[in-house]
């Protein structure tokens, strides 16, 4: 597999969608500090750097899906899975060579985005008020959230012998997600009461504060709440918020998402049909 890996590596460098990925991470944050300082002047706010370290998942996860699906594919349409099988390559470590690849393209993604955050917000917005601890564990959470990522592309690559229909179904994949965890999160943002205009015998308008039933309770929340843990897309509008409740728990949900995706994909793999 280190011979895979090295070649892989080899052939990333030279991946102008890889170099681009890299570049518009860097952009996507660089480009939203500027223009929240922009806005900062015109409203006379003052935001702060925090706001801003964990927000590049919510471009790689869609960045990634282009990069995944065209890098992965081009083994099948150039014949390349093929060959390495004739060389005596293991349907497994082309697999996980591949998985690795993709997961090594997703985590310096990762750091491109928080390079940019501290190039471009320190001197915009001063340094980050957040505590070094919590910033390790949000590290840890943003670093298994995009492996997850990786680990779900490079299956559905992987599995997908065509490279322009595993490049439509990750793209889909990774938008289908951020809509549903942005579902999820208008759902569980539901305030327990509303506020209801009535109006009165004598012509006034009077305001009630009434339950509201769109408020999630009990058993039904922690099972929303659940799955807004468990999908990337979730994690994405929880990081890039600041908002999480189970720190832990998320990166342990990407992890299983990384294992299984990885399982299941090998399986399937390895007893695919290859033309």
């Amino acid at each position: 597999m280190s011979k895979l890996l090295q070649a892989g590596f080899i052939r990333m460098k030279k991946n102008y969608v890889f170099i681009g990925g890299l570049i518009l991470s860097f952009l996507f944050i660089a480009g939203a500090l500027i223009n929240q300082k922009i806005e900062s002047i015109q409203y006379g706010h003052s935001p702060i750097l925090d706001n801003f370290l964990f927000g590049g998942p919510a471009a790689i996860g869609i960045i990634l899906s282009v990069l995944c699906s065209l890098f992965v594919g081009r083994e099948y349409s150039d014949g390349t899975i093929r060959n390495k099988l004739i060389v005596g390559h293991t349907r497994t470590g082309i697999y996980f060579s591949n998985f690795v690849l993709c997961v090594f393209a997703a985590a310096l993604m990762y750091l491109m985005t928080l390079a940019a955050a501290f190039a471009f917000g320190i001197p915009l917005f001063g340094l980050p008020t957040i505590k070094l601890s919590f910033f390790l564990v949000l590290f840890a959470d943003g670093l298994f959230l995009c492996m997850a990522y990786a680990a779900l592309y490079n299956m559905i690559s992987m599995l997908c012998s065509s490279k322009s229909h595993a490049n439509i179904i990750c793209i889909l994949s990774a938008f289908f997600l951020l809509i549903a965890g942005m579902i999820l999160l208008q759902m569980l943002s539901a305030p327990p009461t509303i506020s209801l205009a009535e109006l009165a015998p004598n012509g006034e308008i009077a305001m009630q504060e009434i339950a509201n039933p769109q408020y999630l309770t009990g058993m039904k929340r922690e099972i929303y709440q659940f799955f807004y843990d468990l999908l990337p897309g979730g994690q994405v509008f929880q990081l890039t918020n600041l908002e999480i409740l189970h720190p832990y728990r998320i990166a342990m949900l990407s992890l299983v998402i990384t294992i299984l995706s990885g399982a299941a994909g090998c399986f399937f793999f390895n007893r695919k049909e290859l033309k």
